[in-house]
């Protein structure tokens, strides 16, 4: 495994001059990184990567506070956990954006986390209830939009390619511009952007 090259002289692959930089303290560039090794069975192999890969990319907050009074009564007096769902969303499905866009718009995007046979029980069509999902709103309705969320996806209209192998599928939601957002569809790997409107809880 190459991390990192480091040549004195010109290697002669179009470059022009030795690949010698030398770094904040003149020692050269030094990579730091975490190599991890999963070790299990092939079936396995999918499901636990795939987790493990958010829980690296988007670790926990660990939030302290200088308190002198004991924990307990702290506690009484202030939330001491906050979870923005009001219920796990299934195992192959990621939560990608949440954002608000007006006082009763919200940008949502969903995503489908395994390849197709990628895993015998993730790699499945999932359908997840958004309506009553989050904690601070309910969502109304919903309109996909493109992955940019800058145009309705009922607007688009795609190029269509003769290819000689046409057994490809093509994914894409829904044409019908509103959603019943107690059922949205992911096959697998697939993200799926909604503008959605919200009401307050």
């Amino acid at each position: 495994m190459q991390v990192h090259r480091r040549l004195i002289t010109d290697d002669g692959r179009g470059v022009g001059e030795p690949l010698l930089e030398f770094g904040q303290f003149h020692e050269g560039l030094i990579a730091r990184g975490k190599h991890l090794l999963l070790v299990d069975s092939i079936e396995n192999s999918a499901r636990l990567h795939r987790k493990l890969g958010e829980e690296l990319l988007l670790p926990a907050t660990i939030l302290l506070h200088r308190n002198k009074e004991p924990a307990s009564d702290f506690l009484k007096s202030y939330n001491g956990e906050l979870g923005g769902l009001r219920r796990e969303l299934p195992a192959n499905v990621h939560l990608l954006t949440v954002q608000l866009l007006e006082k009763s718009n919200v940008l949502l995007r969903l995503e489908h986390m395994f390849a197709a046979k990628e895993d015998v029980n993730f790699s499945t069509p999932i359908t997840v209830n958004i309506k009553d999902l989050f904690v601070a709103f309910d969502v109304t309705d919903c309109v996909e939009m493109t992955l940019t969320g800058d145009e309705m996806l009922s607007s688009v209209h795609r190029l269509k390619w003769n290819t000689a192998d046409s057994s490809i599928p093509t994914q894409s939601g829904t044409t019908d511009p509103e959603l019943d957002p107690t059922a949205i569809t992911l096959t697998p790997m697939m993200i799926r952007t909604f503008i959605c409107g919200i009401v307050y809880n």
